[in-house]
């Protein structure tokens, strides 16, 4: 029973959260191949492999540099929804490893997209950049 409550709780605590990406003037095309520019501000780095995102219709699929992650995604007024999606689970270089750590923090939630300049910037409902990518 304390589980139940506990998992109907947090479904209802994200049924509460929801992205205002009301400042979007006109839709942006995610469909491509993006490739790491920063993630949280910081500089990627290709350790291992390069961080890559790539959008096709519904699906992505990303390379985090270490692993594999594989899902479907949405786009509603501006906000981008990527699922959990199935990863890959092989171990890297630690600072690679923390580089994806922090990739995948950042997709959990929905972010507002932009276009700055060829970089696509996802941003959170904080307003804080929390990835960007440059076109391939």
């Amino acid at each position: 029973m304390k589980k139940f409550l506990s998992f109907a709780a947090a479904v209802a605590a994200s049924a509460l959260f929801v992205v205002s990406c009301g400042g979007a003037k006109e839709a942006v095309d995610v469909n491509g191949e993006w490739a790491g520019g920063s993630i949280d501000g910081n500089a990627v780095e290709t350790i291992m492999n390069e961080v890559v995102i790539s959008f096709d219709g519904t699906n992505y699929s990303a390379n985090t540099g270490v692993n594999m992650i594989n899902g479907t995604y949405s786009v509603e007024d501006g906000a981008l929804t990527l699922d959990e999606g199935m990863m890959t689970r092989m171990a890297g270089d630690p600072a690679a490893m923390a580089q994806e750590t922090n990739f995948v923090n950042a997709i959990q939630e929905p972010l507002c997209i932009t276009l700055d300049g060829e970089n696509l910037q996802l941003i959170d409902a904080d307003g804080n950049v929390k990835l960007v990518l440059a076109k391939k």
